[in-house]
């Protein structure tokens, strides 16, 4: 995943944050000084910057499937 990627976000990342809605942009990747490497920090539709850990990338799906290739995720486009 890369800064300016539209990712859709999954259900209970949208209702921790009381969003409505689904989409977001990758605007930055935040340092961290534990463990986890990173955290990302995403600009939703909501004009809301919200902040996740680099776990998202497992739970949201690119949205460059327009392509005929496979997603991260593995599922066909």
């Amino acid at each position: 995943m890369d800064i300016g990627d539209l990712i859709r976000l999954p259900k209970g990342y949208i209702d921790a944050w009381d969003l409505s809605c689904e989409w977001g942009i990758l605007v930055e990747k935040l340092p961290r000084k534990d463990y986890l490497e990173y955290d990302w920090k995403i600009f939703t539709a909501d004009n809301t910057h919200t902040t996740a850990g680099r776990q998202i990338e497992d739970a949201c799906f690119l949205q460059d499937y327009l392509t005929k290739e496979k997603n991260k995720n593995n599922i066909p486009t």
